[in-house]
């Protein structure tokens, strides 16, 4: 006959799942667990050979994750010099501090004699960057960060040890526009400050530096974009000016008292007096333009007015025609 296991009373059933559920799980934790301190073993064992050949930025991450599955005050030591070798002072310093107070409750005079002493020698190198707010900058639900971190209020202002490199500093705030700086803090006891501006309404314009009474209306860009279109012009009209005048020259030097003889040399002599009639040509019609670009732009940048406000709008056309090409401006102001 076969063993049939005692049914379970239907009104026991819930509680006897959930005892086996917190059974499953138990027994998973204390697996985890069991694997955390060999895994983290491994993770330094592996860290310390990384770091003795001088790749800190591969053996940083081991030694934190090791760390992190099993904490430990030699861990935690390990991964400050680590960091101080990589030239992260202020994380370094920080987890220095920290692991002076573990090795403190652990009595181990050896590690707390080691991290006082790189404490000491960080210190007078530690970079700093304060971050600053001024009155009219703070809102109520203003949210300043420094590389994504919120900072508190108490904070602000205060030169706050960092790391070496490229920081974002940022400012948010409901119906306002995010803002957000970067800003490069250097080794050896660089201080860098950042002032935080007030934040712009959602809805003002993206480009209030390009608008009127700014000195930048669209009458100025485009004098500007015409001077600078006419300065080209001369600039590659001179080019083939010299073209013309150097060609001139060989044609000269092989015709003698401008009688070109009938030979390859003759041939040669016409052609370079054809091609250097061609560059004269292109030179001054560059010139009449350049010229007349410069002049629209010169009359583009005055019809604007001192304070940048559009007066008449400026008209500018063609002028094109048998021997002359130019542009005729009529502008007020």
């Amino acid at each position: 006959m076969r063993y049939a296991p005692a049914a379970v009373p239907r009104r026991c059933r819930p509680a006897a799942l959930l005892a086996a559920a917190l059974c499953s799980v138990t027994l998973a934790t204390l697996a985890r667990a069991s694997e955390a301190p060999s895994t983290a073993q491994a993770l330094f064992d592996e860290a310390r050979g990384i770091m003795a050949a001088g790749r800190y930025a591969e053996a940083c991450p081991l030694f934190a994750e090791s760390q992190r599955l099993d904490p430990g005050g030699g861990t935690l030591l390990n991964l400050a010099l680590c960091h101080e070798a990589e030239g992260k002072t202020a994380t370094a310093w920080a987890e220095l501090k920290e692991a002076l107070g573990v090795a403190r409750q652990d009595a181990r005079a050896d590690r707390a004699e080691l991290a006082a002493a790189r404490i000491a020698a960080i210190e007078p190198r530690l970079s700093r960057l304060s971050v600053i707010v001024p009155p009219e900058a703070r809102l109520g639900d203003l949210v300043v960060a420094r590389d994504g971190v919120a900072l508190g209020a108490a904070v602000w202002g205060r030169a706050v040890p960092v790391d070496p490199g490229s920081h974002v500093v940022s400012a948010k705030a409901p119906g306002r526009k995010p803002w957000q700086t970067s800003v490069q803090v250097d080794a050896d006891a660089d201080s860098q400050t950042v002032t935080v501006p007030p934040l712009a309404p959602a809805g003002a314009s993206e480009d209030a530096g390009a608008g009127p009474g700014t000195g930048w209306g669209a009458g100025r860009i485009a004098g500007l974009v015409a001077g600078a279109a006419g300065l080209v012009c001369l600039g590659i009209g001179t080019g083939f000016g010299i073209d013309a005048i150097s060609k001139a020259g060989q044609s000269d030097d092989l015709c003698d008292k401008e009688v070109c003889p009938n030979d390859a040399a003759g041939t040669k002599a016409v052609d370079l007096n054809d091609q250097a009639a061609v560059s004269a040509k292109v030179s001054d019609g560059l010139f009449v333009a350049g010229g007349a670009l410069v002049a629209a732009g010169v009359v583009l940048l005055l019809a604007t007015g001192d304070g940048g406000t559009e007066g008449a709008p400026a008209q500018v056309a063609a002028v094109v025609g048998p021997g002359r090409a130019g542009l005729a401006v009529i502008a007020r102001w």
